[in-house]
Protein backbone atom coordinates (compact mmCIF):
# COMPACT_ATOMS: atom_id res chain seq x y z
CA UNK A 1 0.00 0.00 0.00
CA UNK A 2 1.30 3.43 -0.94
CA UNK A 3 0.19 6.39 1.16
CA UNK A 4 0.71 10.14 0.76
CA UNK A 5 0.24 12.44 3.74
CA UNK A 6 -0.16 16.18 3.20
CA UNK A 7 1.08 17.97 6.30
CA UNK A 8 -0.42 21.46 6.37
CA UNK A 9 2.35 22.96 8.45
CA UNK A 10 1.64 25.93 10.68
CA UNK A 11 4.06 27.32 13.28
CA UNK A 12 5.59 24.45 15.17
CA UNK A 13 6.31 20.74 14.90
CA UNK A 14 2.92 19.28 15.84
CA UNK A 15 1.43 18.63 12.42
CA UNK A 16 4.65 17.19 11.01
CA UNK A 17 5.35 14.95 14.01
CA UNK A 18 1.82 13.56 13.88
CA UNK A 19 2.07 12.94 10.13
CA UNK A 20 5.36 11.05 10.53
CA UNK A 21 3.95 8.93 13.36
CA UNK A 22 0.88 8.07 11.29
CA UNK A 23 3.04 7.31 8.24
CA UNK A 24 5.08 4.86 10.31
CA UNK A 25 1.90 3.06 11.38
CA UNK A 26 0.63 2.90 7.79
CA UNK A 27 3.72 0.98 6.64
CA UNK A 28 4.14 -1.19 9.75
CA UNK A 29 2.01 -4.14 8.69
CA UNK A 30 3.48 -4.74 5.24
CA UNK A 31 7.12 -4.49 4.19
CA UNK A 32 6.03 -3.67 0.65
CA UNK A 33 4.21 -0.52 1.89
CA UNK A 34 5.63 2.98 1.62
CA UNK A 35 4.47 6.42 2.74
CA UNK A 36 5.43 9.88 1.56
CA UNK A 37 4.93 12.96 3.76
CA UNK A 38 4.70 16.30 1.97
CA UNK A 39 5.40 19.38 4.07
CA UNK A 40 6.73 22.91 3.95
CA UNK A 41 8.03 22.71 7.52
CA UNK A 42 11.65 23.81 7.89
CA UNK A 43 12.13 21.48 10.87
CA UNK A 44 11.78 18.07 9.23
CA UNK A 45 15.56 17.54 9.17
CA UNK A 46 15.67 17.30 12.96
CA UNK A 47 13.06 14.55 13.21
CA UNK A 48 13.49 10.83 12.81
CA UNK A 49 12.18 9.52 9.49
CA UNK A 50 10.75 5.99 9.90
CA UNK A 51 11.73 3.07 7.68
CA UNK A 52 9.94 3.09 4.28
CA UNK A 53 8.82 6.67 4.88
CA UNK A 54 10.23 9.68 3.06
CA UNK A 55 9.60 13.42 3.14
CA UNK A 56 9.14 15.85 0.27
CA UNK A 57 10.01 19.41 1.29
CA UNK A 58 7.61 21.86 -0.33
CA UNK A 59 8.38 25.57 -0.47
CA UNK A 60 7.34 27.12 2.82
CA UNK A 61 3.97 28.82 2.55
CA UNK A 62 4.18 32.40 3.88
CA UNK A 63 1.49 33.72 6.18
CA UNK A 64 -0.71 36.55 4.99
CA UNK A 65 -2.93 39.23 6.48
CA UNK A 66 -5.86 36.84 6.67
CA UNK A 67 -4.03 34.47 9.02
CA UNK A 68 -4.33 35.04 12.75
CA UNK A 69 -0.63 34.29 13.25
CA UNK A 70 0.10 37.44 11.22
CA UNK A 71 -0.99 39.43 14.27
CA UNK A 72 2.15 38.20 16.03
CA UNK A 73 5.83 38.64 15.28
CA UNK A 74 6.08 34.90 14.56
CA UNK A 75 6.23 33.90 10.92
CA UNK A 76 7.70 30.79 9.37
CA UNK A 77 10.67 31.48 7.11
CA UNK A 78 9.75 31.82 3.46
CA UNK A 79 13.03 31.77 1.58
CA UNK A 80 11.81 32.27 -1.98
CA UNK A 81 11.78 35.88 -3.14
CA UNK A 82 8.45 35.45 -4.90
CA UNK A 83 4.94 36.35 -3.85
CA UNK A 84 2.68 34.21 -1.74
CA UNK A 85 0.44 33.40 -4.70
CA UNK A 86 3.43 32.09 -6.66
CA UNK A 87 4.59 29.92 -3.76
CA UNK A 88 1.15 28.39 -3.32
CA UNK A 89 0.76 27.77 -7.05
CA UNK A 90 4.08 25.91 -7.01
CA UNK A 91 3.07 23.88 -3.94
CA UNK A 92 -0.21 23.01 -5.63
CA UNK A 93 1.48 21.87 -8.84
CA UNK A 94 4.00 19.74 -6.95
CA UNK A 95 1.18 18.06 -5.02
CA UNK A 96 -0.77 17.31 -8.21
CA UNK A 97 2.33 15.89 -9.88
CA UNK A 98 3.01 13.63 -6.89
CA UNK A 99 -0.39 11.94 -6.83
CA UNK A 100 -0.48 11.75 -10.64
CA UNK A 101 2.83 9.88 -10.65
CA UNK A 102 2.38 7.71 -7.55
CA UNK A 103 -1.37 6.99 -7.72
CA UNK A 104 -1.56 6.35 -3.94
CA UNK A 105 -4.09 4.04 -2.35
CA UNK A 106 -4.40 6.20 0.78
CA UNK A 107 -4.14 9.98 1.18
CA UNK A 108 -4.41 11.79 4.50
CA UNK A 109 -4.72 15.58 4.57
CA UNK A 110 -3.88 17.20 7.86
CA UNK A 111 -5.98 19.96 9.48
CA UNK A 112 -6.84 22.18 6.48
CA UNK A 113 -9.25 20.27 4.21
CA UNK A 114 -8.34 22.19 1.04
CA UNK A 115 -4.90 23.43 2.03
CA UNK A 116 -4.08 27.09 2.42
CA UNK A 117 -6.04 29.17 -0.10
CA UNK A 118 -7.41 25.89 -1.55
CA UNK A 119 -4.00 24.89 -2.92
CA UNK A 120 -4.89 21.20 -2.46
CA UNK A 121 -8.23 21.31 -4.27
CA UNK A 122 -6.74 20.35 -7.68
CA UNK A 123 -4.95 17.40 -6.06
CA UNK A 124 -8.11 16.18 -4.37
CA UNK A 125 -10.09 16.55 -7.57
CA UNK A 126 -7.47 14.52 -9.44
CA UNK A 127 -7.65 11.78 -6.81
CA UNK A 128 -11.40 11.55 -7.34
CA UNK A 129 -10.90 11.43 -11.10
CA UNK A 130 -8.23 8.69 -10.83
CA UNK A 131 -10.26 6.61 -8.36
CA UNK A 132 -8.92 3.78 -6.24
CA UNK A 133 -7.78 5.99 -3.37
CA UNK A 134 -9.21 6.39 0.14
CA UNK A 135 -8.96 10.08 1.10
CA UNK A 136 -9.12 11.04 4.78
CA UNK A 137 -9.11 14.34 6.63
CA UNK A 138 -7.10 14.21 9.86
CA UNK A 139 -8.07 16.44 12.81
CA UNK A 140 -6.68 16.99 16.29
CA UNK A 141 -8.72 16.16 19.37
CA UNK A 142 -9.82 19.77 19.95
CA UNK A 143 -9.63 23.07 18.11
CA UNK A 144 -10.38 26.77 18.50
CA UNK A 145 -13.32 28.54 20.13
CA UNK A 146 -16.74 27.39 18.82
CA UNK A 147 -17.69 30.82 17.49
CA UNK A 148 -14.54 30.98 15.38
CA UNK A 149 -14.95 27.44 14.11
CA UNK A 150 -18.49 28.20 12.94
CA UNK A 151 -17.13 30.96 10.71
CA UNK A 152 -14.49 28.64 9.26
CA UNK A 153 -16.54 25.48 8.69
CA UNK A 154 -18.82 27.05 6.11
CA UNK A 155 -21.49 25.32 4.04
CA UNK A 156 -19.24 25.66 0.98
CA UNK A 157 -16.29 24.02 2.74
CA UNK A 158 -18.46 21.17 4.03
CA UNK A 159 -19.87 20.59 0.56
CA UNK A 160 -16.31 20.29 -0.79
CA UNK A 161 -15.30 17.88 1.99
CA UNK A 162 -18.33 15.68 1.35
CA UNK A 163 -17.46 15.57 -2.35
CA UNK A 164 -13.68 15.06 -2.07
CA UNK A 165 -13.21 12.98 1.11
CA UNK A 166 -14.23 9.50 2.16
CA UNK A 167 -13.94 10.05 5.91
CA UNK A 168 -12.54 12.17 8.72
CA UNK A 169 -10.21 10.90 11.43
CA UNK A 170 -10.23 12.62 14.82
CA UNK A 171 -7.12 11.81 16.83
CA UNK A 172 -8.67 11.55 20.27
CA UNK A 173 -11.84 10.60 22.13
CA UNK A 174 -15.14 12.25 21.26
CA UNK A 175 -16.14 15.50 22.91
CA UNK A 176 -19.74 16.68 23.22
CA UNK A 177 -20.50 19.83 21.26
CA UNK A 178 -17.48 19.76 18.94
CA UNK A 179 -18.47 22.16 16.14
CA UNK A 180 -16.25 20.43 13.56
CA UNK A 181 -17.61 16.94 14.21
CA UNK A 182 -21.23 18.04 14.24
CA UNK A 183 -20.71 19.93 10.96
CA UNK A 184 -19.00 16.98 9.26
CA UNK A 185 -21.66 14.52 10.32
CA UNK A 186 -24.44 16.87 9.20
CA UNK A 187 -22.75 16.97 5.78
CA UNK A 188 -22.75 13.16 5.63
CA UNK A 189 -19.01 12.68 6.17
CA UNK A 190 -18.21 9.55 8.26
CA UNK A 191 -16.19 10.48 11.37
CA UNK A 192 -13.91 7.97 13.08
CA UNK A 193 -12.34 8.66 16.48
CA UNK A 194 -9.02 7.05 17.36
CA UNK A 195 -6.89 6.95 20.46
CA UNK A 196 -4.22 9.59 20.98
CA UNK A 197 -1.35 9.68 18.49
CA UNK A 198 2.13 9.87 19.94
CA UNK A 199 5.53 8.25 20.23
CA UNK A 200 5.56 5.90 23.26
CA UNK A 201 7.94 6.74 26.07
CA UNK A 202 11.32 5.01 25.84
CA UNK A 203 12.24 2.26 28.28
CA UNK A 204 15.42 4.02 29.42
CA UNK A 205 16.43 7.65 30.05
CA UNK A 206 19.19 9.26 27.95
CA UNK A 207 22.68 8.44 29.17
CA UNK A 208 23.80 12.08 29.14
CA UNK A 209 20.93 13.35 31.29
CA UNK A 210 20.40 10.59 33.80
CA UNK A 211 16.98 10.68 35.41
CA UNK A 212 14.89 12.39 38.07
CA UNK A 213 14.98 15.91 36.59
CA UNK A 214 12.27 18.47 35.96
CA UNK A 215 11.64 18.66 32.21
CA UNK A 216 10.44 22.00 30.84
CA UNK A 217 9.62 21.88 27.15
CA UNK A 218 8.26 24.39 24.68
CA UNK A 219 7.37 21.96 21.89
CA UNK A 220 8.63 23.36 18.59
CA UNK A 221 9.62 26.48 20.48
CA UNK A 222 8.38 29.17 18.16
CA UNK A 223 6.54 30.99 20.96
CA UNK A 224 7.79 29.11 24.02
CA UNK A 225 10.45 31.45 25.38
CA UNK A 226 8.07 33.09 27.86
CA UNK A 227 7.37 29.74 29.53
CA UNK A 228 11.05 28.80 29.79
CA UNK A 229 11.93 32.27 31.11
CA UNK A 230 9.21 31.83 33.73
CA UNK A 231 10.62 28.45 34.77
CA UNK A 232 14.05 30.04 35.28
CA UNK A 233 12.42 32.82 37.32
CA UNK A 234 10.66 30.20 39.45
CA UNK A 235 13.89 28.31 40.06
CA UNK A 236 15.57 31.53 41.15
CA UNK A 237 12.64 32.15 43.52
CA UNK A 238 12.87 28.65 45.00
CA UNK A 239 15.81 26.40 44.02
CA UNK A 240 14.77 22.83 43.25
CA UNK A 241 16.15 19.64 44.77
CA UNK A 242 16.56 18.22 41.26
CA UNK A 243 18.18 19.29 38.02
CA UNK A 244 16.07 21.19 35.49
CA UNK A 245 16.32 20.37 31.78
CA UNK A 246 14.95 23.01 29.40
CA UNK A 247 14.26 21.89 25.82
CA UNK A 248 13.70 24.97 23.68
CA UNK A 249 12.63 23.29 20.45
CA UNK A 250 14.32 23.75 17.06
CA UNK A 251 12.11 26.66 15.99
CA UNK A 252 12.97 29.02 18.84
CA UNK A 253 14.90 32.09 17.69
CA UNK A 254 18.67 31.79 18.12
CA UNK A 255 18.93 34.97 20.21
CA UNK A 256 16.25 33.68 22.58
CA UNK A 257 18.09 30.39 23.04
CA UNK A 258 21.33 32.27 23.69
CA UNK A 259 19.62 34.42 26.33
CA UNK A 260 18.20 31.34 28.07
CA UNK A 261 21.67 29.75 28.08
CA UNK A 262 23.07 32.93 29.59
CA UNK A 263 20.53 32.77 32.40
CA UNK A 264 20.96 29.05 33.06
CA UNK A 265 24.15 29.27 35.09
CA UNK A 266 25.35 26.47 37.33
CA UNK A 267 25.17 22.69 37.12
CA UNK A 268 21.49 22.41 38.09
CA UNK A 269 20.06 23.75 34.83
CA UNK A 270 20.67 22.44 31.33
CA UNK A 271 19.41 24.03 28.12
CA UNK A 272 18.96 21.71 25.15
CA UNK A 273 17.96 23.20 21.80
CA UNK A 274 16.47 20.08 20.25
CA UNK A 275 16.55 16.38 21.03
CA UNK A 276 15.81 13.61 18.56
CA UNK A 277 15.33 11.32 21.57
CA UNK A 278 12.49 13.15 23.33
CA UNK A 279 10.92 9.77 24.13
CA UNK A 280 14.01 9.01 26.24
CA UNK A 281 14.14 12.55 27.68
CA UNK A 282 10.55 12.11 28.83
CA UNK A 283 11.41 8.70 30.31
CA UNK A 284 14.05 10.29 32.52
CA UNK A 285 11.87 13.11 33.82
CA UNK A 286 10.39 13.14 37.28
CA UNK A 287 7.80 15.73 36.25
CA UNK A 288 7.04 17.93 33.24
CA UNK A 289 6.16 21.59 32.68
CA UNK A 290 5.13 22.24 29.09
CA UNK A 291 2.89 24.03 26.67
CA UNK A 292 -0.19 22.14 25.49
CA UNK A 293 0.44 21.21 21.87
CA UNK A 294 -1.15 18.01 20.65
CA UNK A 295 1.93 15.78 20.47
CA UNK A 296 3.46 16.99 23.73
CA UNK A 297 0.23 16.44 25.66
CA UNK A 298 -0.36 13.02 24.08
CA UNK A 299 3.12 11.83 24.96
CA UNK A 300 3.02 13.28 28.47
CA UNK A 301 -0.30 11.51 29.03
CA UNK A 302 1.19 8.33 27.60
CA UNK A 303 4.09 8.55 30.05
CA UNK A 304 1.95 9.09 33.14
CA UNK A 305 4.45 11.68 34.39
CA UNK A 306 3.06 14.44 36.66
CA UNK A 307 2.55 17.43 34.38
CA UNK A 308 1.75 21.12 34.59
CA UNK A 309 0.49 22.55 31.30
CA UNK A 310 0.82 26.24 30.45
CA UNK A 311 -1.21 26.55 27.22
CA UNK A 312 -0.98 29.13 24.50
CA UNK A 313 -4.09 31.33 24.46
CA UNK A 314 -3.37 33.50 21.38
CA UNK A 315 -4.12 33.65 18.52
CA UNK A 316 -6.15 30.45 18.99
CA UNK A 317 -7.42 28.76 22.14
CA UNK A 318 -6.92 25.18 20.92
CA UNK A 319 -4.15 24.56 23.49
CA UNK A 320 -6.24 26.04 26.28
CA UNK A 321 -9.19 23.81 25.33
CA UNK A 322 -6.94 20.74 25.31
CA UNK A 323 -5.37 21.58 28.67
CA UNK A 324 -8.75 22.16 30.31
CA UNK A 325 -10.11 18.92 28.87
CA UNK A 326 -7.37 16.80 30.43
CA UNK A 327 -7.40 18.81 33.63
CA UNK A 328 -11.11 18.01 33.99
CA UNK A 329 -10.23 14.34 33.51
CA UNK A 330 -7.76 14.59 36.42
CA UNK A 331 -4.75 13.79 34.24
CA UNK A 332 -2.82 17.09 34.32
CA UNK A 333 -2.62 20.39 36.14
CA UNK A 334 -3.05 23.69 34.30
CA UNK A 335 -1.68 27.18 34.85
CA UNK A 336 -2.86 29.79 32.38
CA UNK A 337 -0.14 32.13 31.11
CA UNK A 338 -1.77 35.20 32.67
CA UNK A 339 -0.88 33.66 36.07
CA UNK A 340 2.71 32.83 35.17
CA UNK A 341 4.42 34.67 38.04
CA UNK A 342 7.55 33.21 39.67
CA UNK A 343 6.06 32.77 43.14
CA UNK A 344 3.00 30.84 41.98
CA UNK A 345 4.91 28.82 39.40
CA UNK A 346 7.55 27.82 41.96
CA UNK A 347 4.79 26.61 44.30
CA UNK A 348 3.16 24.60 41.53
CA UNK A 349 6.48 23.04 40.48
CA UNK A 350 7.33 22.08 44.08
CA UNK A 351 3.94 20.37 44.43
CA UNK A 352 4.34 18.71 41.05
CA UNK A 353 7.63 17.11 42.08
CA UNK A 354 5.87 15.50 45.05
CA UNK A 355 3.24 13.78 42.92
CA UNK A 356 3.74 10.12 41.96
CA UNK A 357 3.41 9.02 38.34
CA UNK A 358 0.11 7.57 37.17
CA UNK A 359 -0.87 4.93 34.63
CA UNK A 360 -0.14 6.11 31.12
CA UNK A 361 -2.83 6.79 28.52
CA UNK A 362 -2.59 4.21 25.68
CA UNK A 363 -1.19 5.86 22.55
CA UNK A 364 -3.10 3.75 20.03
CA UNK A 365 -4.16 6.54 17.68
CA UNK A 366 -1.70 5.93 14.85
CA UNK A 367 -2.36 2.19 14.73
CA UNK A 368 -6.11 2.81 15.06
CA UNK A 369 -6.06 5.22 12.12
CA UNK A 370 -3.88 2.91 10.02
CA UNK A 371 -6.26 -0.01 10.62
CA UNK A 372 -9.28 2.08 9.60
CA UNK A 373 -7.55 3.23 6.40
CA UNK A 374 -6.32 -0.24 5.50
CA UNK A 375 -9.80 -1.70 5.96
CA UNK A 376 -11.35 0.96 3.72
CA UNK A 377 -8.69 0.80 1.02
CA UNK A 378 -8.56 -3.02 0.91
CA UNK A 379 -12.16 -4.25 1.28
Amino acid sequence: MLSVLFCNEMLGLGHLRLSLTLAEALVAEDESSSALVMTGSMAFGGLRTPTRVDVVKLPTSPLDANTSWSATSRRPPANLAIGAAGVRALRSELSVATVAQLRPEVVVVDYRPLGRDEELRPTLELLREQGGCTVALGLWDVDDAPERLRTQWTAELLEAIAELYDLALVYGPSLTGDVRIEALRSAGVPVHHTGLVGVPMAHHPPADLGEGYLLATAGGGVDGVALLDAVLDAIAERPLPVTTVLVTGPMMAADEIARLRGRAVGPDVRVEEARADMDAVLAGARAVVSMAGYNTVSEVLGSGKPALLVPRTFPRVEQLNRARRWEAAGRVEVLEPESLGPALLSERIAALLERPPSAGEPLTGASDAAAILRDLSCP
